[in-house]
């Protein structure tokens, strides 16, 4: 069987272990609904969806947040391809200047994925994240494109979007200790599943590559995070928030 098809196959079981492991994590955690009284007079009907909205710099942002994911996709593969540790390593710590903002130097002008420093509300960062840019944008723009927009940066790549607002340091070491907490990728696995946000979960198995002492680790590690960056284009495909 050739390499490629291997890789193939190998790739779509990844993605069906890591779909089927955090559809069991939500069941756990799914809290019990609570039927709410309705409001006395009923629900108003949301006029703002039939006011045309100017959309096109939400749209702009959005082609570049699928610039960064095409990105990581080509360096994950290439983690996966990589003839030695050290060049595997070498392409994780590129996906990791692409996921988060360490003060490294090799992504000066791309702005990274999520925020490694908590945000000023005082002052204006040289380098925002994408996450915070989208955000921003999505909630001045308004209408039905921005509202999916907003669900799907909240629940699927943030996950725990208040952390990442309001403790992004305490967001990165917690997902850093969670990478290192074991030299088994089957016992990290659940571990990783439990962090919340997909992107969350590509930055935690990012860190595993960026450390790997050989490229089966690193391999292994790849995987699982481009399975998780797959899980974030198609939930903003979902939301209408595709390349075009």
């Amino acid at each position: 069987m050739a390499p490629q098809r291997r890789r193939c196959r190998r790739h779509v079981s990844v993605v069906a272990l890591i779909a089927v492991l955090t559809i069991m994590l939500i069941g756990c955690l799914e809290p019990e609904l609570v039927d709410e009284a309705p409001t006395t007079g009923g629900d108003l009907p949301d006029t703002a969806d039939h006011v045309p909205v100017d959309d096109g710099q939400l749209r702009t942002e959005l082609r570049q947040l699928h610039d960064t994911l095409d990105a990581l996709d080509e360096l994950y593969d290439t983690v996966q391809n990589a003839p030695s540790a050290a060049t595997a390593r070498s392409a994780g710590l590129d996906a990791l200047a692409r996921l988060v903002d360490l003060h490294d130097t090799r992504l000066e002008a791309q702005p990274p994925l999520l925020p490694a420093v908590t945000a000023d509300r005082a002052e204006t960062p040289q380098r925002p994240a994408q996450l915070l840019t989208l955000l921003t944008t999505a909630q001045d723009t308004g209408g039905p494109l921005a509202r999916e927009v907003v669900a799907a940066l909240s629940d699927t790549v943030a996950g725990d979007l208040g952390g990442w607002l309001r403790d992004a340091e305490g967001m990165v070491e917690m997902t850093r200790t969670v990478a290192m907490s074991s030299d088994s990728i089957e016992d990290l696995e659940p571990a990783v599943i439990a962090l919340a946000g997909e992107a969350t979960r590509a930055l935690a198995w990012t860190f595993v590559i960026a450390e790997a002492a050989d490229t089966d680790r690193a391999t292994a590690a790849a995987e699982r995070a481009q399975a998780h960056i797959g899980l974030i284009r198609t939930a903003l495909e979902a939301a209408g928030a595709s390349r075009s």
